[in-house]
């Protein structure tokens, strides 16, 4: 945890080596796999896959009526906050959120737009 109470979230995409390039250590970590990547799990103190946004793969844009709602990033979040909060899951120190090769840049962008993922998180 920062000193403003929130928790430090990584943004990483899949080519990089996760737990090498984290100063922490992942078994006090949670890992939120927006990709499928082998050889990580074990490792972490929480693991969850993210499916895939609807919009991404429908070719939609994400303000059309039929892909409404929230992104699976910051629906994966969210829950992962309550449950941590509601003891559901261990006490992990920092999140790591595992994407697709350049999407770093548009992710954050994504986290920086929502008021619960800057409340809760620091990135």
């Amino acid at each position: 945890m920062s000193g403003t109470g929130r928790i430090p979230l990584l943004i990483q995409e899949a080519g990089e080596a996760v737990s090498a390039t984290s100063s922490q250590d992942p078994r006090r970590g949670a890992l939120l796999r927006l990709v499928p990547v082998g050889g990580f799990a074990g490792e972490w103190l929480v693991s969850r896959d993210v499916a895939p946004a609807r919009a991404s793969w429908m070719g939609h844009t994400p303000s059309c009526a039929c892909c409404a709602g929230q992104n699976p990033v910051l629906s994966a979040l969210n829950q992962l906050f309550l449950d941590r909060v509601r003891g559901k899951c261990p006490l992990f120190s920092f999140v790591v959120v595992l994407c697709a090769d350049n999407l770093q840049g548009q992710i954050r962008q994504m986290l920086e737009s929502d008021v619960l993922a800057k409340a809760r998180y620091i990135f």
